[in-house]
């Protein structure tokens, strides 16, 4: 069982002088900020993979739909006559 007043470590991979920073301790920490902690988390990685498929849609519809028809025109533009 997990005591409601355990000291909550935050591991930091930040690197400083080429060393990674050695864990954090930051206070008393109850079960219930932990828990509120989780859920942020779990929402924001929700949106932030929500955001990276708007992404990459808008990605997808802006590429032409046909490469050929986008890049003939520069191709004929730069071809050496002889």
């Amino acid at each position: 069982m997990v005591s409601p007043h355990h000291f909550a470590t935050v591991t930091a991979n930040t690197k400083v002088n080429g060393t990674t920073a050695p864990p954090v301790e930051t206070g008393p920490c109850s079960v219930d900020d932990e828990l509120r902690r989780a859920q942020i988390n779990a929402s924001n990685n929700a949106e932030l993979r929500a955001n990276a498929q708007d992404v990459l849609e808008t990605i997808r519809q802006s590429r032409p739909k046909n490469t050929k028809r986008a890049y003939e025109p520069k191709q004929r533009e730069f071809q050496v006559s002889t």
